[in-house]
């Protein structure tokens, strides 16, 4: 199962540990799930878990790191986008890189991309 997951899903699980990301924690520790991810999207996780809010709840940023080094696998940047524009433009790079690479799922909390995801038929949810 290829996975795009969105950089809220993240926070709930590397900084907030919200029950809900078991699942997801699970299959990839089982190796069910490939977490796709390309270096924009690390950039962006790395950047908000620097905003003032996050930094507030001290986040262990060796676990984050050795999760991000086992989990996540690189892709390109992709040069297609999907059929579907969101209306933030900042996470149109989860939705061109699900699109792209065929994922199983793109998760996020996000309203307007999982709204855009659809448009594109790709499935989506919160969490698994």
């Amino acid at each position: 199962m290829k996975l795009v997951i969105d950089t809220n899903v993240l926070l709930d699980w590397f900084v907030f540990q919200n029950p809900d990301v078991q699942p997801l924690i699970t299959a990839l520790q089982a190796h069910h799930a490939k977490w796709l991810a390309t270096q924009p999207m690390l950039e962006e996780l790395d950047r908000v878990l620097r905003y003032p809010l996050m930094l507030a709840w001290k986040p262990d940023w060796g676990m984050i790191e050795d999760l991000i080094k086992t989990y996540v696998c690189l892709c390109p940047v992709p040069k297609e986008t999907a059929p579907a524009l969101c209306a933030d433009p900042d996470d149109q790079k989860y939705l061109d890189l699900a699109w792209t690479e065929q994922a199983s799922r793109l998760l996020s909390k996000d309203k307007l991309l999982i709204k855009a995801a659809r448009r594109c038929h790709l499935q989506t949810s919160t969490y698994l």
